[in-house]
Formats: structure tokens, C-alpha cells, sequence
């Protein structure tokens, strides 16, 4: 299986669209990890990854899972490096790195979930033609 880095790049630029400014305003903003407004951003995120899996995955329809969850990896990596960038440039307390490998496997998941979503919706289209 050969990787089409084009639908996976594709894939990052959307999910980047929603996960970068949420994750730069959400280091930015919510300097306090009591205050629970960091949540409404990593809902954000996690969106933009659904997203980004779901056009990586429609580009792809022959391989739409590993297509979305690379792309949805990819995309996180690239969003949390600014964010962590900013929060170090910042002097604000960074998080625990279990906290970080937790939510790159939860991104892959829901990059494959964008994936399915696009297969279903290849399925449904082709067979109504």
C-alpha cells in the first residue's frame, strides 16, 4: 500500500484550519489548567481532526482509515508543536508527556473515524449511480 501524500496533506491543511487557531487561542487564553474553558478548544480540535480524516479519507477511497489517521496524526504533531511553542515562549506550564501520546492516539482515532465516514459516503454515492 503506497501512501498518497497528497490526500494526506490535503487532510492536514483542513484539520489545521480548526486545530491550530483553537489550539493557539486555548494556550494563549486559558493560562490556568483549573479553568475548564480549555475544553470548548480541544472539542475544537478534536472536530478538525474528524475533519481532516474525513477529506484525507475522501481523496483515498481505496485506503480511507490509514489515509485519515495519518493525516489527523500528522496535523496534531504540527498544531501541538506551535501550541507547546507558545506556551514555552509564554512561561506557562506545560502538561504531562503521557497527556501528549494520549491524545495523538485519540487523534489517530478520530482520523480513522473521518476516514470511515468518507468511505461510507464513496459507498452510498457509488451505489446510487
Amino acid at each position: 500500500m503506497a501512501i498518497d501524500w497528497r490526500a494526506v496533506g490535503a487532510g492536514v491543511a483542513a484539520a489545521l484550519v480548526f486545530a491550530l487557531p483553537a489550539g493557539l487561542i486555548g494556550a494563549v487564553v486559558v493560562n490556568d489548567e483549573s479553568n475548564n474553558g480549555v475544553f470548548v478548544f480541544f472539542l475544537v480540535i478534536m472536530a478538525g481532526m474528524l475533519v481532516g480524516g474525513f477529506v484525507a479519507g475522501s481523496k483515498r477511497p481505496d485506503t480511507p482509515l490509514t489515509h485519515g489517521a495519518l493525516a489527523a496524526v500528522l496535523a496534531y504533531a504540527g498544531a501541538q508543536t506551535v501550541t507547546v511553542l507558545v506556551r514555552v515562549l509564554g512561561d506557562t506550564k506545560l502538561r504531562s508527556p503521557v497527556v501528549y501520546l494520549f491524545n495523538v492516539l485519540l487523534m489517530a482515532s478520530l482520523g480513522v473515524v473521518g476516514g470511515l465516514i468518507a468511505e461510507r459516503r464513496n459507498a452510498r454515492l457509488g451505489s446510487s449511480q
